[in-house]
């Protein structure tokens, strides 16, 4: 209906056949305006003349609230517009809340500097060091921080880190800092149980549960799931249940509009059981992993994308889960992870 008059739509819930057709028709011209979200940004080339950001205010899912368009995706949009080799000057249009605006503007006038989010990962990423075998002690775990991102905004902005300014002037090169940090991640994997973590020599190895999560990048608290959840003897429903509660599926919400097809779904394509119904993340989930499976036919758009994210991940998942399963030697474990996936 909307293609006739030269307007398109674009975006995650959409097939990627049809993503691709939109693509294609708008770089060729044919398609005049498009409506997107914010992914088009960061993942497609396409130039415009001009580009509106109707409303600055996006839904987070880990917060499971509304928060403010990030001034990177503000920039990464605006980019799209006028771009040297089609145009000779772009527009960018920002409809914000007015209380928003002083915010936007000074952000899109003044260089912010970037600051570094690597602190809410390091734990998963210094396994994956001790895995590669690049860090074997905390020397060199310290040495290791020192190559990255956050360590040069440690030293330039301190006080974002929850660094004072004497302790800079007292360790310019934040030794200390490097090192309690590795340590406090070190203990952390060390009591998961995916290296082997000497505080007196400093001494890190991999163990089997390490070397899987970072072959198949499970989160480090999935892998504390997991280790709870996980028996020597399980039914495909004890597997489908403990697969739902993983971390990867944080950000899976039940929308309003999908309940009446969630309880089709549930009725029609599910064998297990779904614990904590289908109002909790976990329980949508075990639903579209179970209708995945069963090769169900799903209507709503929503429903259709959050099943190629539950499937897709699912499989990754359950792999790992047999590999611990057989690394453990539990054999009837490992034979339901090995039928699931």
């Amino acid at each position: 209906e909307l293609l006739n008059d030269g307007f398109s739509i674009h975006h995650a819930g959409m097939l990627r056949s049809d993503r691709n057709l939109v693509e294609e028709l708008f770089s060729k011209g044919l398609v005049r305006v498009l409506c997107c979200t914010s992914t088009l940004a960061w993942g497609v080339n396409l130039p415009a003349y001009a580009v509106v950001i109707k409303g600055t205010q996006v839904y987070d899912s880990q917060k499971g609230a509304f928060v403010d368009l990030s001034i990177l995706d503000v920039l990464q949009i605006f980019g799209r517009a006028g771009r040297p080799q089609y145009e000779t000057h772009g527009v960018g249009y920002i409809l914000t809340m007015h209380d928003r605006l002083a915010h936007y503007v000074s952000a899109i006038t003044m260089q912010h500097p970037i600051e570094s989010k690597f602190a809410a990962n390091m734990v998963d990423n210094l396994n994956a060091e001790i895995t590669l075998g690049t860090v074997t002690n905390v020397d060199e775990g310290v040495a290791w921080l020192g190559y990255t991102y956050m360590f040069i905004r440690m030293q330039k902005n301190p006080l974002v880190y929850g660094l004072s300014g004497n302790e800079l002037a007292d360790d310019p090169m934040l030794g200390q800092r490097r090192s309690e940090l590795i340590i406090s991640a070190a203990k952390e994997l060390s009591r998961l149980q995916m290296i082997v973590y000497d505080p007196d020599t400093g001494y890190m190895a991999a163990k089997d549960l390490g070397r899987i999560s970072s072959s198949y990048y499970l989160r480090h608290q999935s892998v504390e799931v997991f280790n709870q959840a996980m028996r020597p003897r399980m039914t495909e429903a004890d597997g489908i249940a403990m697969l739902c509660m993983s971390k990867e599926f944080d950000q899976i919400r039940t929308r309003t509009a999908e309940e009446k097809e969630l309880k089709q779904l549930l009725a029609n394509a599910c064998c297990c059981d779904v614990k904590g119904g289908l109002d909790s993340q976990h329980g949508k989930t075990s639903v579209l992993l179970q209708a995945a499976i069963s090769r169900a036919r799903i209507e709503d758009f929503s429903l259709v994308s959050d099943c190629a994210y539950v499937a897709q991940n699912g499989a990754r998942i359950i792999r790992a889960l047999f590999e611990i399963a057989l690394s453990r030697r539990w054999g009837p474990a490992a034979s339901v992870a090995l039928s699931l996936s």
